[in-house]
């Protein structure tokens, strides 16, 4: 907040009131509950597939030691970067997205003019066979060594000249707050509630409770 108010254009104005408020909310929507979404689901997959999380323990105790994670961790966190970016995969907080055409497009055999507005849904499309091998399979692994064809298929982000700006920042982000919360907790999943996605403006679970205790 202070950097925004401080902010001055080239003829030393600052932001007025409006837009304030605007950039507040988009930081507040778009940096943080995005952010919360993806930790959680990366904290489910976790929790259903236990020798993956056994190995994100063996790399957050090897790398913070019971630090804290910084971002001088984050080039040693390989791991726990492929379970978040794969989290994204299966569940893109972005779950659905509109894009307008500039130009005439073709699209499923019509014809779309300028301005049409198309709505496509990074879930669904994360999901396709075509796309990713066994798609609805949680495997960080295959982050190893992405294809070209990732760069145009991975969407949690968005793609083209509106990609989200924050991208990298979002993705470090997350991989932080999830070291930083394995290397230190153990997370118990509450058995008799379904861990089920509800598509509001962000892709979150209806419910997942927890039993936390130290490691």
């Amino acid at each position: 907040m202070s950097r925004l108010l401080a902010a001055r254009d080239e003829e030393d104005q600052g932001l007025s009131d409006t837009e304030l408020a605007d950039q507040v909310a988009v930081l507040m929507l778009a940096g943080g509950e995005t952010t919360s979404a993806a930790v959680t689901w990366s904290w489910h997959l976790l929790t259903t597939h236990p020798d993956i999380l056994e190995a994100v323990h063996t790399e957050t105790d090897a790398v913070l030691g019971g630090d804290v994670a910084g971002w001088d961790h984050l080039p040693h966190l390989n791991l726990t970067a492929r379970v978040v970016r794969e989290a994204l995969r299966l569940y893109p907080p972005a779950w659905v997205l509109p894009r307008t055409c500039t130009r005439p497009t073709t699209l499923a055999g019509r014809t779309l003019p300028p301005g049409t507005m198309v709505v496509f849904s990074p879930y669904i499309l994360h999901r396709r066979p075509g796309q990713y091998p066994h798609p609805t399979r949680f495997d960080p692994a295959r982050w190893l060594a992405p294809t070209p064809e990732h760069r145009i298929s991975y969407l949690p982000f968005g793609a083209g000249a509106t990609r989200c700006i924050g991208e990298e920042f979002g993705l470090a982000e997350a991989t932080l707050i999830l070291a930083s919360t394995a290397a230190r907790w153990n997370l118990s999943p509450d058995s008799s509630t379904p861990v089920l996605p509800a598509a509001r403006a962000v892709l979150v679970p209806r419910a997942f409770p927890v039993h936390l205790s130290a490691r």
